[in-house]
């Protein structure tokens, strides 16, 4: 395969998960779980480069808004992730709590 053929793979994976949303029953979790596993990341290396902790990391793919202290916050390190996986925060944040 040559390197095109991997980029255009990727560009292609990358739009799938971003277009998956409600489709699938993906949440928004669900969606940033997919994601950082697509990249190779690990949830320590995400936390640390992100300097929040792993729980908290863990709280949001698991959808547990009440581990954090507001709504801004919980909207902040989703986007924040999405900025660090180079991926589309629109349709995360349109399955987060407004």
């Amino acid at each position: 395969m040559i390197e095109s053929d991997v980029q255009e793979q990727g560009t292609e994976n990358a739009a799938a998960l971003q277009s998956s949303g409600n489709e699938d029953g993906l949440t928004a979790g669900g969606m940033l779980r997919e994601a950082r596993e697509q990249a190779g990341l690990r949830l320590p290396a995400l936390a640390a480069n992100l300097k929040v902790t792993v729980g908290k990391l863990e709280a949001l793919e698991a959808n547990d808004w009440s581990a954090f202290p507001d709504v801004v916050f919980t909207r902040a390190l989703a986007s924040a992730v999405c900025r660090a996986l180079k991926l589309d925060a629109a349709p995360v944040l349109a399955l987060h709590p407004a």
